[in-house]
């Protein structure tokens, strides 16, 4: 790349950085005023100008285009001047905060207000922004609205403490363990009161300070905050024993590794009550689907402890917005094309695999069993055609992820899932992030 490339990229980025500004300036009314009376001077010398022979002799088309600019300039500056002002002081209907430490920080939407500080955002009144909006489509329900809610105070800490020069010579105040103020003569800096602002480490050794943890103590760095939960607070419960039989019978790389044969002396309700263990799921919904997507880490043991897994695995289940489980719920890949008039793909596939909806024949007893009895001989099998071939092109949940890793010890597998929502314009997708020892 020569200098002249090199250049126009450094003038581009220039030009980027420079139009990002954090507040547009608000323009006086004497500004506006004193706009409007040049431009009107300009429109009048022109007018003056035009009354010359020399332009006389023009044709009426290059009149009109030479009087109408300045009317038109006139009209822009005006209607620009008069956007920003009604920026300035209109009631804006959004809050964002903005991190102005980065010069990358771009305001596209003027309907944004920036805060300084993001706890400001906690002053912020928003009923009139979500008192007439739709809820049909989010997960807030009137049940979800209107139940009991009990108020806990929490204290939390904040990440740094504000530290200052203290003004006075040959005194600092500390904590000691038993947070009691005492007085020492080494050094000059004195706690603040919490703020936003982070320390700077080097600043302190040069003011003969080798640890941050010299200087203040958990009490000066404790906060505490409120926090309401529901009274009522319903356990999402899961299968294990589904989870098990499915692994069990899939006959896939994870079939030896949920069984031991240490294992064969106990019932199957002995196996999984002592050796399969279910971890806290983490959730997200999904509009477009109106559902919830459930992660959460099922265990393994052998040695029947909870802390010692021999393989973690991830379960997903879809619930919806009044958290009943949805069986059999199906959410297409994203970046699988599916096949034209998938209904009737479907229909097809239920003939070829001898899958008849038998409820057709209800009419006819004699048809409906003899329909039931042939199904029944098939339909295990045809069943698990049927999902093999949806499986290239849906999720079908509930689920268990068969990431593949090595399992040839303990501690193996996804641990710890959390889900975050991946959104665009047209597309929501769930992005999954987990730990795993491999």
């Amino acid at each position: 790349m020569d200098k002249n490339e090199d250049n126009l990229l450094d003038n581009n980025l220039s030009s980027r950085i420079s139009s990002t500004k954090p507040k547009r300036k608000p323009h006086s009314n004497r500004n506006l005023l004193e706009i409007i009376k040049f431009s009107i001077d300009c429109y009048n010398k022109t007018t003056s100008f035009l009354t010359s022979r020399r332009l006389l002799s023009n044709t009426n088309r290059r009149k009109f285009i030479i009087l109408g600019l300045p009317v038109i300039a006139l009209f822009l500056i005006i209607f620009q001047l008069s956007n920003a002002h009604n920026y300035n002081n209109d009631e804006m209907n959004r809050f964002v905060y903005k991190d102005n430490k980065s010069p990358f920080s771009f305001n596209h939407n003027r309907n944004l207000k920036v805060v300084p500080r993001k706890k400001d955002l906690l002053k912020v009144d928003i009923r009139n922004l979500v008192n007439d909006k739709d809820l049909s489509r989010t997960p807030i329900t009137p049940h979800l609205l209107n139940q009991n809610y009990m108020t806990n105070i929490l204290t939390g800490f904040v990440s740094n403490l504000e530290l200052t020069p203290s003004k006075r010579s040959g005194q600092s105040i500390n904590h000691d363990k038993h947070n009691r103020t005492t007085i020492s003569d080494d050094s000059n800096m004195v706690p603040k009161k919490v703020t936003n602002n982070i320390i700077d480490i080097n600043a302190l050794k040069k003011h003969g300070r080798k640890s941050y943890d010299s200087l203040v103590t958990c009490e000066d760095l404790s906060y505490n905050a409120t926090i309401e939960h529901a009274v009522n607070n319903p356990i999402l419960s899961d299968d294990l024993m589904s989870i098990r039989r499915e692994l069990l019978r899939s006959n896939g790389w994870l079939t030896k590794e949920v069984k031991d044969d240490k294992d064969k002396y106990k019932t199957e309700e002995e196996i999984v009550e002592r050796q399969w263990f279910r971890f806290g799921a983490s959730s997200v919904w999904l509009e477009s689907e109106q559902c919830f997507l459930v992660f959460s880490r099922v265990i393994y043991s052998r040695i029947e402890r909870k802390n010692y897994p021999h393989i973690s695995l991830l379960r997903a289940q879809a619930y919806d917005k009044d958290w009943n489980e949805i069986i059999g719920k199906k959410i297409a890949y994203m970046d699988i094309d599916l096949p034209d008039h998938m209904d009737k793909e479907m229909q097809k596939l239920n003939v070829e695999l001898n899958i008849e909806d038998c409820s057709k024949y209800s009419t006819n007893t004699a048809e409906f069993e003899t329909c039931n009895v042939q199904q029944a001989k098939t339909i295990l099998k045809n069943q698990k055609k049927k999902e093999h071939i949806l499986s290239k092109y849906y999720v079908t949940y509930p689920k268990i992820f068969d990431f593949h890793f090595d399992a040839g010890g303990d501690w193996r597998g996804p641990e710890d899932p959390r889900v975050i929502l991946k959104k665009t314009d047209n597309t929501e997708e769930p992005v999954i992030v987990f730990n795993m020892f491999d």
